[in-house]
């Protein structure tokens, strides 16, 4: 709460968004950086299996699909940032605090639903999949 001087009242201080443009600007940078690593990362996994038999190319299946994953959520955020939508959480639509976007650029979901997430699926109540929810 800040005092008018004029009016002499107490009046809450202009709206600020957690989440400026710069802030913003530099978190699109470090995904659209990270998007570069994950597609050099893939070319590098089908050059070298390109290269080995089968017995020898099935843990680069595995790799790869974590990397396919990884860059579905990196431009599942790229996206989310161009529309606007960037920063809040897509289950309870809290925003995602910042010391998390700066950890994990590509969240989409808050700390408490990440952890809720989480828990379903080490219990069984619900399937991983790829998609961001």
């Amino acid at each position: 709460m800040i005092r008018n001087r004029h009016i002499g009242k107490l009046q809450n201080p202009p709206y600020r968004p957690i989440m400026d443009e710069l802030r913003k600007t530099r978190l699109k940078r470090r995904l659209l950086k990270e998007r570069e690593w994950i597609w050099s990362q893939l070319d590098a996994t089908n050059d070298s299996s390109a290269s080995t038999t089968f017995a020898q190319a099935t843990p680069t299946v595995s790799q790869e699909d974590d990397l396919f994953e990884q860059l579905q959520l990196v431009n599942f955020a790229l996206r989310r940032i161009a529309v606007d939508t960037y920063g809040t959480c897509l289950r309870c639509g809290k925003e995602i605090p910042l010391e998390r976007l700066e950890t994990s650029p590509s969240a989409c979901l808050c700390s408490d639903c990440q952890f809720a997430k989480e828990t379903a699926i080490k219990h069984g109540r619900l399937v991983r999949h790829t998609a961001p929810i």
